[in-house]
Order: C-alpha cells, then structure tokens, then sequence
C-alpha cells in the first residue's frame, strides 16, 4: 500500500475544500492503523479507543468519519457495544466524481445510521439529525428530473470543452439552478460554469459522465452559495490561509493532532 499516494490525494482535495481539524487527525491515525496491521480490511478501531488517542469526543469521531465518508476517503460500519466494535476500511481508489446522494436519500440513511449507533452513542447523536427545508428539496427534484431527461447519452463519457457548452447552452438546466443563487449572481450562472470546468482541468481531469458531472457541479454551486454568504469555510481564493482553531484553555494545545 502506498502511504505517500493516500496522503498526497488527501492534501490535494484538502485544498479543494480543507477538512476540519477533527477530520486530518482521525484519517491519519486510521492510516497508521491499517499500516500496523498490514492492511487487512476491515480493521477493527473501537471508538473509545480512537477518542483516547486523539484526545477528542465520540461526537467529533461520529462527524468525522461520516465527512470522511462522503468524500470517499474511508467507509465503515459503526458499532453496537463492547463486543462489536466500529469496523473500517480505507478507500484506496475512489471514484473523484462520485456524486453525493440527494438529500432526501441521506436523510433516511442518516436516520437510520442514529438507530444503529443508538446503543454506543446513546444520548449523543438523537438531536444531530439535519432535515433540508422543503424549498432544497424542490430544487434537487428539478435538478434530479432535469438530468434524467437527457436520456441513456448522458452515461458516456465525455471531454471537459463539450461538456463545458453543453452546460452553457442548456437554458432550461440553468434555470432550475437559479434558485440556488441571489438576485445578483444569476447572470454569472455561465461564469460559475466556467470556473468550474477551470478547477476540474487543473485537477488532472479530461472526460467525464454527463449526469456525473451535472450532479457534481450542483454540489459545487452549492458550496459557492454557502462560502459567499459567509460560513466558516475558506474560500476558494485564499485556500493557503490557516485554519483557525478556537482554544479555550491551556489544556487545549495539549493532545494529539
């Protein structure tokens, strides 16, 4: 297994979206773990283990591992007590593209991910279940039925330039978008496409699916619309800028990163 590759890949999306600090420090030490155990998956890694180690809760391990999840970089089965404990695997050639599930489909999975840990986390996790308001859930049925309505092309791979206009040219795909974006940003719809197609270029890509890619950049835009209204998040013009870490008391610097 090659250390350096999963971590390169690692860094290399951290400056697509920077990861929490949570986040780097969990997939590092389940690195080092797999390691130690010749990379036999799936390794067992109980999570009061893992929280004695990084000195940190079970909840920033539960966000944690599911973030890391989404983006392909580990999945696992969560445990049920002492003798079943969280089971994970490292994902070692991930599809960059994957598209994220709708919202409503991860809704479900992340009910049903509480009822499962409810036995190892039971008063933790009963309140962190996030439900998207009806208008998001608008907008993903009209992105989901948009794309359908492309037909079985949209399967084959394309190059970036073609799929670039074709994006720019689909009107009635565009303004289903619109309602991501504020009064003032829905003329630049064909600019963000532009960017986009700019960041995928500069990650080494050179074709890909059409649905693939029109799910993606949805999931793009969104993150967009959220950096601009003033998250947490770094934008993607200041992507060298330190990560702020909030402390609260010496004991704070101590413990493993």
């Amino acid at each position: 297994m090659n250390l350096y590759e999963l971590s390169n890949r690692f860094w290399q999306e951290n400056e697509y979206e920077p990861f929490s600090v949570s986040e780097v420090a969990l997939y590092f030490y389940l690195l080092h773990r797999a390691n130690s155990r010749r990379w036999q998956m799936p390794m067992q890694c109980p999570t009061a283990m893992i929280c004695c180690h990084l000195k940190t809760s079970r909840q920033n391990i539960v966000k944690s591992r599911e973030s890391l999840r989404r983006r392909g970089f580990l999945s696992f089965t969560p445990g049920k007590g002492k003798d079943a404990p969280s089971l994970y695997t490292i994902v070692v050639n991930p599809d960059p593209l994957s598209a994220p599930l709708s919202d409503e489909l991860s809704g479900q999975l992340s009910d049903k991910m509480t009822n499962e840990l409810t036995g190892e986390l039971p008063h933790e996790l009963s309140d962190k279940v996030t439900v998207y308001n009806n208008k998001d859930k608008e907008i993903d049925k009209d992105i989901h039925n948009n794309n359908n309505k492309a037909g079985d092309k949209i399967n084959e791979k394309v190059g970036l330039g073609e799929l670039e206009q074709r994006f720019i040219s689909d009107t009635d795909w565009q303004q289903s978008l619109l309602p991501l974006l504020s009064d003032k940003e829905r003329p630049k719809i064909e600019y963000y496409i532009h960017e986009f197609f700019q960041s995928l270029k500069m990650r080494g890509f050179e074709n890909r699916e059409e649905k693939d890619c029109r799910n993606h950049f949805y999931n793009w835009l969104k993150k967009q619309k959220t950096n601009s209204n003033g998250t947490d998040k770094q934008s993607n013009k200041d992507r060298r800028r330190g990560a702020g870490v909030p402390t609260a008391s010496p004991e704070d610097y101590e413990g493993a990163f």
